[in-house]
């Protein structure tokens, strides 16, 4: 929580230093200044801004709830617009299921100390689903990266990378 506190007072600053005059976030960063509830406020907007952006920094009004799972069952893809991103289904959903997506991006496939470290520095939070709290092991961060194990034909292992 300090680390996004911290951001979110820095990005505070930025913006009171950057923005256009006139514009409403100069408004918005002028008046932080001069009431403690404001600058509360604000605070508070930038936290929300920082743990529910997508890449890009786009916020949705439905999607940008969506929670995470290092196991979704659900992707955000590109709509026809491509200012318009939609929810689709990844895998089939049983009514009363919760919907998730994963916050990982590249990070999706990464063992669990890697994602860990990844979702608390991006996004605040230490993650809890049911592929970071299995007794199972994590099968999907078995998976060799294809940089360090080259794929042959483009894509076998090596022989000797099978079994490391």
């Amino acid at each position: 929580e300090k680390d996004a506190l911290d951001l979110a007072r820095l990005a505070l600053k930025c913006c009171t230093k950057m923005c256009a005059p006139e514009s409403a976030l100069s408004s918005l960063s002028q008046k932080t200044n001069d009431n403690d509830n404001d600058n509360e406020l604000a605070m508070k907007l930038l936290l929300i801004y920082s743990c529910n952006a997508f890449e890009g920094g786009r916020i949705y009004h439905r999607i940008s709830r969506v929670n995470h799972s290092c196991n979704p069952n659900a992707v955000i893809a590109e709509g026809d617009d491509k200012d318009v991103s939609v929810l689709k289904a990844a895998c089939d959903i049983a009514p009363g299921d919760e919907i998730n997506i994963s916050y990982l991006g590249k990070y999706l496939f990464a063992g669990y100390p890697i994602r860990q470290k990844v979702l608390r520095a991006e996004k605040h939070f230490a993650c809890r689903c049911v592929r970071c709290t299995s007794d199972n092991g994590d099968s999907a961060s078995r998976i060799p990266c294809p940089i360090c194990h080259p794929r042959t034909n483009g894509r076998y292992l090596e022989e000797d990378a099978m079994f490391d």
